[in-house]
């Protein structure tokens, strides 16, 4: 017979311990491992959401970027910070006022010649991002232009941006307001408006500033003052 010295050998004793902790080890190791996958996702989302208080947007970007092409897109605290991503359209004036009423004047020429031209050239019948991109342009270059004038004449009368006719005779409007203002002539906002700002992009029938079809109509939206509807929701 074996006797008990013969089983308590050494080796037998080393063979036993391994196998006892593999039997201990092997399911700790599957349970941590199964546990990690599921809270991956959860993981992901407290790491995007962090981002956002962190560094703003572009931590959320930064955040979401290194998750992969595996991204939980619907996750949904990644997409609620992904909407509480600020509208940077929205604001005070940034720039500090200008003091020269020489470059002033120089500017304030420059500056509604562009937006004439922008306006001449708009879609005459845009698309819903075509017209809030006008809009978005509009309103930042309010906060960037160094007249706080400017905003106050947005806030009262938004931009309207639902065809090319309705962005120009609004611009032209804002401009007799600042004319008025400086005790400036009235500018003609029919075909004088057309003639004078011309950018010379060509005589193509298709983009041409047709401002009679409704120019009457948004002429009186626009005397109406703020509390038409047009003026309401800005198109």
């Amino acid at each position: 017979m074996i006797n008990l010295r013969q089983l308590l050998t050494p080796t037998r004793l080393l063979v036993t311990f391994i196998a006892c902790s593999l039997l201990l080890l092997v399911p700790t190791y599957l349970s941590v491992a199964q546990s990690s996958l599921h809270s991956r996702s959860g993981s992901n989302s407290l790491w995007a959401q962090q981002g956002v208080q962190k560094g703003g947007p572009a931590g959320v970007r930064g955040a979401l970027a290194r998750l992969g092409n595996n991204a939980p897109v619907k996750d949904q605290l990644a997409q609620e910070a992904l909407e509480k991503m600020p509208n940077y359209w929205k604001g005070p004036v940034i720039m500090p006022k200008l003091e020269n009423a020489t470059v002033k004047a120089e500017l304030g020429r420059a500056s509604w010649k562009l937006l004439h031209t922008m306006a001449a050239r708009f879609p005459g019948k845009p698309t819903k991002d075509e017209k809030e991109t006008f809009k978005s342009f509009l309103y930042l270059f309010s906060r960037l232009y160094p007249c706080a004038e400017f905003q106050l004449l947005l806030q009262k009368y938004p931009p309207q941006t639902s065809s090319r006719a309705a962005a120009s005779i609004h611009l032209c409007h804002l401009h007799n307001l600042v004319n008025a203002r400086l005790g400036k002539e009235e500018f003609d906002c029919g075909k004088g408006l057309e003639i004078t700002y011309d950018c010379g992009c060509g005589n193509d029938e298709s983009t041409k500033t047709n401002l009679s079809e409704d120019e009457d109509l948004t002429r009186r939206e626009q005397t109406r003052g703020p509390g038409s509807s047009v003026d309401k929701d800005g198109k």
